[in-house]
């Protein structure tokens, strides 16, 4: 293997601890990583949405992409994990979604994933306008931010998406939330540039 596999696979190891470390209703420090395209980012924290549903550790995840179409294809994409036979054989309640009293399916698409185990994904897009975000008494208690900034943002598409990440959606967490946040640096002023201080 190169040096740069090499240190993405302790990056993805790290990623996989700090996920797996993670206590219901106990705060934890951010993970932050900045990963180059094509070091499966977007395909570990998927799989860590999945295994916070399957283990019980978090109840409600918002996952926050630069678009909503973006975050409407990882929560899809999480849904076919969930839905997994395999998945399904180990973890029945995850796999299932949340039907309510007539038998209806309470949420399970594109945007919101709601499972009969009491998880929740929903997807959130910087492009839309969303704020006060909870699900009966439940705040997110996850945000997951993938690929925030696009090549083409204007400084003033990155400040209002900025705006959108810390004054609608951070703010909403619950006491004990959680973030998990990954992006290649395609700007040098971008939101991740100036979350990791680069």
């Amino acid at each position: 293997t190169t040096a740069g596999e090499r240190v993405q696979n302790h990056q993805r190891t790290a990623q996989a601890a700090w996920a797996w470390a993670l206590e219901d209703e106990q705060r934890s420090d951010p993970f932050l990583a900045c990963w180059g395209r094509g070091s499966g980012k977007s395909t570990n924290v998927e799989a860590i949405v999945a295994a916070l549903s399957a283990r019980r550790r978090r109840r409600y995840c918002l996952f926050v992409c630069a678009t909503q179409d973006q975050a409407n294809d990882h929560v899809a994409d999480i849904g076919r994990r969930l839905s997994a036979d395999w998945f399904e054989r180990f973890y029945p309640e995850a796999a299932k979604p949340k039907v309510g009293k007539y038998g209806e399916k309470r949420g399970w698409n594109r945007t919101r994933l709601a499972a009969e185990n009491g998880f929740t994904v929903d997807a959130v897009g910087l492009d839309t306008a969303m704020r006060g975000i909870k699900i009966d008494a439940d705040r997110p208690d996850v945000i997951v931010a993938d690929d925030v900034d696009r090549g083409a943002d204007s400084a003033k598409v990155t400040d209002r998406k900025m705006v959108h990440l810390t004054q609608d959606l951070l703010p909403t967490m619950a006491p004990h939330g959680v973030v998990l946040a990954v992006q290649n640096l395609v700007l040098p002023n971008g939101i991740f540039a100036r979350i990791m201080g680069v």
